[in-house]
């Protein structure tokens, strides 16, 4: 699917830096369904909070268990909002997904990571059946709080529909910059479809990605990472329209 991309893109290595998006829309993807989610992740972690309240060693134990609990609770309607099939998938690869999305900045190491130090918390409890300390319960807590705050400010200020343009097009001549989009590509967002849709106006090609399928999943991941970082700058300069499409470019190619 990603060569797909690429070939729909139609983009030489050597005139990437004459790309750049332009933002049109965007809106919240986050929803929940009350038929599967009875429980919110808010209600997990102010029922973790009320645990910790106590201090011992029974409330420390199910205040982190309610705090995985929030956390894995909204990775869930993440996957559920985006369309991508969660029941089957361990907590890790969730995360992991999570990661993919771009919604987190990348920690300077793996170890000081917030998804490492999230499942640490999990395993000790778990399967090493460790007594969790005071501080590692405000740790967790923090960590949820953190994570359930930048999800769903993230997702709900994602750029749902943007066009990728060719700066130096000749076909641009006698066109006003609002125009430019007519020689570019669209990409939207479909939220009842789950899906992407990729449009050339000027081919009328188009090309579906999703992320109910195992094939498209990645490359699926990638197009929510742009969306959510392009959502993420609220003033968007020239520069910036050109690297956040050279690095989308840039990880198709090397993935």
């Amino acid at each position: 699917m990603k060569q797909k991309l690429l070939n729909f893109l139609q983009i030489n290595a050597d005139d990437v830096d004459n790309y750049y998006i332009e933002p049109d829309e965007g809106h919240s993807i986050l929803k929940s369904d009350s038929t599967l989610f009875e429980l919110s992740p808010d209600e997990f972690l102010e029922y973790a909070e009320q645990d910790s309240i106590s201090k011992d060693i029974r409330g420390s134990i199910n205040a982190l268990t309610n705090t995985k609990r929030a956390i894995e609770c909204q990775c869930d309607i993440i996957h559920f909002s985006l369309g991508i099939p969660y029941k089957k998938l361990d907590f890790p690869t969730k995360l992991e997904n999570i990661q993919k999305m771009g919604i987190l900045a990348k920690a300077r190491s793996s170890k000081s990571s917030i998804f490492t130090r999230i499942n640490k918390i999990r395993v000790n409890l778990e399967h090493y059946y460790k007594k969790p300390d005071s501080d590692r319960v405000v740790d967790a807590i923090e960590i949820a709080q953190l994570f359930l705050a930048v999800t769903t400010l993230s997702l709900n200020n994602v750029t749902c529909h943007f066009y990728i343009i060719y700066e130096n097009n000749e076909s641009n001549l006698g066109l006003s910059p609002s125009d430019y989009w007519r020689n570019g590509i669209s990409i939207s967002y479909v939220d009842k479809e789950n899906h992407f849709k990729l449009s050339n106006p000027k081919t009328q090609n188009t090309l579906i990605i999703s992320g109910s399928s195992k094939n498209e999943l990645d490359t699926f991941l990638g197009l929510i990472n742009l969306s959510v970082n392009v959502g993420k700058m609220q003033v968007i300069e020239t520069t910036n329209q050109k690297r956040l499409f050279k690095q989308f470019y840039t990880n198709l190619i090397e993935d």
